[in-house]
């Protein structure tokens, strides 16, 4: 990932494996889908970024 002003980068498949494979969670089930619904009010809303890159937006998300 580029170095730029924001530290932390995940995408939409990085999150699901995280809280699929996080015992704490207990969530056996969760489409990529289900991730992208409550992750695009936050990139509306300024609280995330979308990583864009030579002019393309890209399904990486940064905080």
């Amino acid at each position: 990932m580029p170095t730029n002003e924001y530290s932390i980068k995940f995408s939409l498949w990085k999150m699901r494996e995280f809280i699929l494979t996080n015992k704490a969670y207990g969530i056996v089930k969760l489409e990529e889908s289900e991730l992208h619904e409550v992750l695009y009010p936050l990139v509306g809303d300024g609280t995330i970024v979308k990583l864009v890159l030579g002019g393309v937006v890209w399904e990486i998300y940064q905080i």
